[in-house]
């Protein structure tokens, strides 16, 4: 059977700047821009050191990898197709990050299971397939779910901006850009339902 694996892509930043990753052909998996990476890791360059990630629709998995070189603790992968999955773990375990988890399972499903768990993030990556409903369905979802560390930074790519989600209790948008047909932003975690 022919390896999938046919693509890849160089991190960008931090101790392993230049390494490659490979990732395969999977409908619906697409890769952050090298020019949308930069400035998102620009935005988050003093949110890293030491922190949690999670990756949610992970895919390549080059968020949370990139994260991890740029110093952050750890990263939590969610994938739901099983090539790619195998894919991040072979990566994760080929540059020796032994901090990087693979949860192969649907992310939405996990965040609506997540409501006892005992684990917070401080750095959320979300970059579900174009061609899905994910964004919004995933965005209400982690609006009151318990998985959050105080001040935690949540990054979105998506096909339509995503001003109209500023009406959510706990997060607000603190950073948004457009390149070519991809809206992406950054929001912070406000828990502002705890407040008054």
């Amino acid at each position: 059977m022919p390896n999938p694996t046919t693509n890849s892509l160089r991190i960008i930043g931090g101790s392993l700047r230049s390494r490659k990753i490979s990732f395969p052909d999977v409908e619906g998996l697409r890769p952050t821009a090298d020019r949308i990476r930069e400035t998102l890791f620009n935005w988050l360059q003093f949110n890293l050191q030491g922190k949690h990630c999670l990756d949610l629709f992970a895919g390549s998995g080059v968020l949370g990898i990139e994260a991890l070189s740029r110093g952050a603790a750890s990263s939590l992968f969610l994938e739901q197709n099983a090539a790619a999955a195998n894919s991040i773990a072979d990566n994760l375990k080929r540059l020796g990050l032994e901090s990087g988890e693979v949860c192969r399972t649907d992310a939405l499903n996990w965040v609506n299971s997540a409501v006892n768990s005992d684990r917070t993030f401080d750095v959320v990556f979300v970059d579900p397939p174009f061609s899905s409903s994910a964004v919004s369905d995933i965005f209400e979802a982690l609006d009151t779910r318990p998985l959050f560390s105080e001040n935690c930074k949540l990054y979105i790519e998506s096909p339509v901006p995503l001003e109209s989600m500023s009406t959510l209790q706990n997060w607000q948008q603190v950073k948004s850009k457009k390149a070519g047909k991809v809206f992406f932003s950054l929001w912070k975690y406000t828990r502002r339902d705890l407040k008054g």
